[in-house]
């Protein structure tokens, strides 16, 4: 296991993934290797339905020829192994092989790669094991469930390939064969088995052999590289030649910290004998580095080449503080780890005893070494080792699953006797020690995913209630009380709409007798992620009975996959976010997933992990030491309200207390706070009494002391907070909870830019201002700089103004903004298909808007409906009325732009998508899938968009989870790379006049919004709306903007319905050859009331609309009201050169009920200057107003949305 992951740190630069051009899936058995440089030699099995064996032959014992069609549409030959060849083993799916080139056996050529090209639609592994120079042993594995190809590598630098029988070898077995290839739990598809061998004696590649083999830490406990400030720090790496031949070499090593600052640098020189190994101490002193993580590297240099290495290695180093972590008291939170699969990894090791000390691990969730098995005995052995660690456990106990209820019930009868003796033995007594002991029961792990429990649910269900009974019977056996243990089903995992289902069945059906608590899992990135989880199962339990709504919920699997700089970031944050905010929900305990995780580094499943190659911590270790550093033997207290007391959008905060061993406040107080938004504010913070608060420290997310801003008033903080969790920490004796003594204060500069600025005008901006002194004025200097995409100026730069005691001052700018040479973001607005057959989509209708597309069951063909990305996530299943695994969808959208642009994009999709431009293909993910889901930086591209109208498209096929794609351009990818990097912001600092004192700073983003954009060859009357409803509107109101007249009449019949009973879609077009502004409103409206007159007032009384233009000062530019009356459409309050029009159209499988109207506006009418538009729609149902929708407000048209013609 150990060769799997380290491949993505050892950087070796084989020749293993160059060579693997020539033969993707559709290879042919005529295809032939690439041009090999000397020393080089490969030998491979090629999967035709007549098999191709260039030195490397298969058994052919269970195994067939297959031709598989995946998503690409193309059929691909294979061999397949649908049954095990072992019936001890039925679940593996097994490829044996046998080296027949001689210059590969008996280990004529050690070092080797080998490439395997499968397909594993089961959910389980693929593992390979091979005959080495130690025997028989595992080299690899990686996760399967694919839907596409997938090509696995493994370096061997030890391979024999003697076809041996090895007595020591265990089940699956290679005996007799040189290399084993197992699925589990599905078929194996081979398309490709390959190994790269690289001469040892002559003509030496010396890239693949020279490596490091081993690195250590001499130094710290369990050899982890997490170092104190201290000397002495000490790693030592194994230098390796695999050649017979020697080979003199220069060595440098270097650490940077992660603000990419260089620490240390050393290099030196030494001779590798041959077929050797060498020890190099690096040695190094981290006595003044900051703390948190570190980046090691070492480089390997030939003399003939001192400028580019020949191998290079990196690794992650960890900072820490001196302090040593105590402990949870009784009746603490407890702070915990979902350690590893401990069938794959063991937890019990000196590695992972540092692990949990250094980060003040409480509690694991399950407590089993690899290899112990489900009983007392050995339950007894982990429990006693985790308990010299002062570590909790709870425990995971699986319900039978076997289809056979005959069988099920005897495995039943086993888990109960199991849990009922362990419960008699290891439950606590009050008082106990919980180390060592067992309170915490999980029966079983996501019982709602299939895949994981694959019975019905009531069959759960009866099984958790006997397991239930099982423990606390046992544990009255011991003479305790049931309160004594803690039983808890699986946890929920929610994943997807039968996973729902499945998961709001049980929490229906469960006896809440029976029920302790509730778990559930709620991966993904931060708190948002955490808390959509927890209000999802908070309103399944209350929807079953308020009794359930009040148990407490516990998270006993949560993380987050990085598998990129940005994603590895997220998870340290996610560290904190997630247990910060259990902890506010009053949970007794958070298992954070997971310390070691299986193909770490080498994708999603590998992403979870928080220490690489065992020993090597990633930023989340780092960041959860910190936190329980700066938590520990504290209570929550509440929630401090930024954004509303203070403006602070985004910003979430939670206040703890220090408590003593009797649970009384023991005067420290700490705040945790972060944005979960891209965004730095200034915060404001009263301590308590001035006179009695003291010591206030500002920590950042890995404990290094950050500044405060100076305290202009006694007892009050002001401290930056952005994305990165901080800690702001003092002592007071006021209590925490005592809101008029610890509270928000206003901030000392706010600016309001929520509203999008028009790029070719001047903005108006409003800076608040305030004086924080409550005895005496205060001389201030306010400095403005903006930064946009378009050329900007604000003015006036520099404000001074002194503020009255204990007042604020508002003061103006005026941020001016050139027109925009090309888009300013991707478009929101897109035309859907769902449920698609991508088989049969052509370049040609990937190039435009098709009417309907061909339907994935062969049926009527898919008509596309319009559908609004808010905040750039475009949601298929929603849209679809649910998802299921592997549906496909594809939506397109339009993009305009004056000249030829490039634009720097990105995506995630849910869970594999391709994007295309003007029907060519631009990026895709149908092969591998997306990797993980969030950040849009881990799968960027480029849109060549041509002058005028351009047509993107994107596919998106769902996975288990969802069937959604997130995307940005060039500002939201920008953001994702540099979270405080907003091309678009307004720098606002605040001096004091006097002394020049910094007071106070802040960054506010900008939205941009461009002019009225250009007609197009769209066609400007309702008969051809097709040409424009695929267009951007320039807004879409729904619910938010429905005023119902009616919603607390006991008559249901009057309340709002949904978008189907009211909603609009507007739409403003430049004509500049008609010189004409047009606009279109779709008025969605389930049942359409003529009015009876043509005059104002008598149109109100009907369903109607008013549109009100006015100018920047409120002068009004255009106020008509319009209808579709009995005789026609009836426009009221027209000017001369006004055309109105207006038609019907009822509802279609594309479209709900809707009225179409459509005004031309001669464009001298709102001039080339800013103007506002305002929109009142009137719903009148069954001869009674019964509720109106607004887009500003048409009484005080100076409120209206902002526009500007070009």
């Amino acid at each position: 296991m150990r060769h799997l992951l380290l491949l993505s740190a050892l950087g070796l630069q084989s020749l293993g993934t160059a060579l693997a051009a020539p033969f993707g899936p559709e290879g042919s058995a005529t295809a032939q290797p690439a041009a090999l440089p000397p020393g080089v030699d490969v030998i491979e099995t090629v999967f035709d339905r007549t098999p191709v064996e260039r030195g490397l032959a298969f058994d052919r014992t269970g195994v067939k020829p297959a031709s598989l069609t995946l998503k690409d549409g193309r059929p691909v030959d294979a061999w397949v192994c649908e049954e095990s060849i072992e019936p001890a083993m039925r679940w593996t799916r097994s490829f044996r092989f046998t080296v027949t080139d001689p210059r590969f056996r008996q280990g004529g050529r050690p070092a080797v790669d080998l490439e395997i090209t499968f397909h594993s639609p089961g959910f389980g592994s693929v593992r390979v094991k091979a005959d080495t120079a130690a025997g028989a042993r595992l080299i690899g594995s990686v996760w399967g469930n694919t839907k596409e190809w997938k090509t696995l590598r493994i370096p061997l630098d030890d391979a024999f390939f003697g076809a041996r029988t090895d007595p020591a070898d265990t089940a699956p077995s290679v005996n007799g064969f040189d290399l084993r290839i197992d699925g589990v739990n599905g078929p194996l598809y081979l398309r490709r088995v390959r190994l790269v061998g690289y001469d040892p004696d002559k003509d030496v590649h010396w890239p693949r052999m020279i490596k490091t083999s081993d690195l250590a830490s001499p130094s710290t406990p369990g050899g982890v590289f997490a170092f104190t400030r201290q000397s002495g720090a000490q790693i030592t790496a194994r230098l390796q030649n695999l050649a017979r031949v020697p080979r003199p070499l220069r060595y440098r090593f270097q650490v940077s910290g992660h603000d990419d600052k260089i620490l240390h640098r050393a290099e030196s020189s030494l001779l590798l004998a041959p077929s050797s190994t060498a020890d190099v101490s690096l040695a190094f002193d981290p006595a003044g580095w900051p703390l948190g993580p570190c980046d090691g590297r070492l480089e390997l240099f030939l003399d003939d080449d001192p400028a580019h290495p020949v191998y290079t290695r990196t690794f992650r180093i960890g900072i820490i503080s001196s302090t040593t972590l105590a402990k949870a008291r009784p009746g603490e939170f407890l702070y915990g780890l979902d350690a590893a699969n401990n069938t794959i990894f063991p937890i019990l090791t000196p590695a992972a005893f540092a692990w949990y000390r250094i980060m003040g691990v409480d509690i694991l969730r399950n407590p089993w070494n690899k290899g112990m098995q489900e009983n007392a005995a050995d339950l007894k052995t982990a429990l006693d080792a985790l308990a010299a660690e002062d570590v909790q456990t709870s425990i995971m106990v699986d319900p039978p699953k076997d289809p056979d209820a005959g069988k099920r019930a005897g495995q039943l009868e086993s888990k109960i006797a199991f849990l009922e003796e362990t419960a008699r033995l290891f439950t606590p007594a009050p008082g106990d020690p919980a180390a060592g002991k067992l309170r915490y029961y999980e029966m079983g792990n996501e019982p709602d995913l299939p895949h994981f429990y694959p019975a019905p649910i009531d069959t759960y269900v009866e099984s958790y209630h006997a397991m239930y009974d099982a423990v606390k019977r046992g544990a009255r056996g011991a003479g305790r009380g049931d309160a004594d243990t803690v039983v808890m089903n699986g946890g929920l995992a929610f994943a997807g709409q039968e996973s729902s289902r499945r998961a709001a069945e049980f929490v229906a059906r469960v006896d809440a007798s029976r029920l302790d608590a509730i778990a559930y899992h709620g991966h993904g990135p931060g708190i948002a992620a955490e808390r959509t989880a927890w209000e999802r199962l908070h309103t399944v339990a209350a929807a079953s009975s308020p009794e359930k709504a009040r148990l407490p919920f516990i998270e006993t699997e949560s993380g987050f996959s990085g598998v990129d700089p940005i994603g590895i970031a997220e998870q340290a944050r996610t560290v904190v976010e997630k247990m910060t905010y259990a902890q506010s929900k009053g949970m007794p305990f958070f298992l954070y997933f997971r310390l070691f995780m299986e193909g770490a580094g080498a994708g999603i499943e590998g992403g979870y992990t928080m220490a690489e190659n065992f020993v090597e911590p990633r930023p989340s270790i780092l960041a959860y030491r910190h936190m329980v550093e700066r938590l520990r033997h504290h209570r929550y207290v509440r929630q401090p309200d930024f954004a509303g007391e203070a403006g602070a959008d985004g910003i979430t905060a939670f206040l703890f207390e220090e408590i003593d061993a009797a649970a009384r406040p023991a005067g420290r107080k700490t705040l945790v706070a972060f944005c979960e938004k891209p965004v730095r504010h200034e915060l404001r913070l009263a301590l308590g009494d001035a006179t009695q608060s003291s010591s206030p420290q500002f920590f950042d997310l890995y404990g290094n002391t950050l500044p405060l801003s100076a305290a202009v008033a006694s007892g009050v903080v002001t401290f930056g907070v952005g994305i990165d969790p901080v800690y702001l920490t003092w002592i007071s004796p006021a209590a925490a909870a005592d809101t008029a003594a610890v509270r928000v204060m206003p901030s000392l500069l706010s600016v309001d830019t929520t509203a999008p600025l028009l790029a070719g005008a001047d903005n108006p901006l409003t800076v608040t201002v305030r004086n924080p002194h409550p005895d005496k004025p205060l001389s201030v200097t306010l400095s403005a700089e903006a930064r946009a995409r378009v050329a900007a100026r604000i003015e006036p730069a520099r404000h001074s103004v002194t503020l009255p005691v204990g007042e604020a001052v508002t003061l103006p700018l005026s941020l001016g903004l050139e027109p925009a040479r090309q888009p300013l973001a991707l478009p929101r607005w897109w035309t859907v298909f769902t449920d698609i057959d991508p088989a049969r989509i052509t370049p040609a209708l990937r190039a435009r808007i098709p009417a309907t597309l061909p339907a994935r069951t062969g049926g009527a063909p898919v008509v596309g409906r319009p559908a609004l990305a808010d905040g750039g996530r475009l949601n298929f299943g929603r849209l679809a009325g649910g998802f299921g695994e592997n549906r496909t969808g594809l939506a397109y959208a339009i993009i305009d732009t004056p000249s030829a642009v490039t634009l720097d994009c990105g995506a995630s999709g849910d869970w594999w998508m391709a994007w295309y431009l003007n029907g060519q293909p631009v990026m895709d993910t149908l092969e591998t899938g997306n990797g993980q889901h969030g950040p849009i930086s881990l799968h960027p591209f480029r849109l060549a968009l041509r002058p005028g109208r351009n047509v993107l498209a994107v596919l998106v096929t769902s996975g288990r989870g969802g069937w959604e794609v997130l995307y940005g351009g060039p500002k939201e990818l920008q953001i994702a790379r540099a979270t405080d990097d907003d091309p678009d912001s307004l720098a606002l600092t605040l001096t004091d006049s006097s002394s020049g004192q910094l007071l106070a700073s802040h960054k506010a983003p900008l939205r941009l919004q461009p002019p009225v954009p250009p007609l197009g060859d769209a066609t400007p009357d309702l008969a051809h709306a097709d040409t424009w409803l695929p267009l951007e509107p320039f807004a879409v109101a729904g619910r938010e903007s429905i005023t119902n007249e009616w919603e607390k009449d006991p008559d249901a019949s009057r309340w709002y319905k949904g978008e189907a009973d009211l909603s609009a879609a507007v739409w403003l077009r430049d004509d500049p050859a008609g010189n004409r502004l047009h606009l279109f409103l779709v008025a969605t409206d389930d049942r359409h009331v003529a009015p009876s007159g043509s005059a104002a007032g008598a149109l109100a009384a009907g369903d109607s609309f008013r549109v009100r233009l006015s100018a920047e000062a409120g002068r009004t530019l255009l106020d008509v009201t319009g209808a579709l009356t009995g005789s026609g459409p009836v426009l009221a309050g027209a000017p001369d050169g006004v055309a109105f029009h207006a038609l019907r159209q009822e509802k279609t499988a594309a479209a709900d009920a809707a009225t179409l109207y459509h005004l031309a506006i001669p464009k001298p009418l709102v001039g080339g200057m800013p103007f506002r538009v305002n929109l009142l729609l009137i719903d009148n149902d069954a001869g009674y107003p019964k509720q109106t929708l607004a887009i500003g407000d048409v009484e005080a048209p100076q409120t209206g949305l902002r526009a500007i013609t070009q």
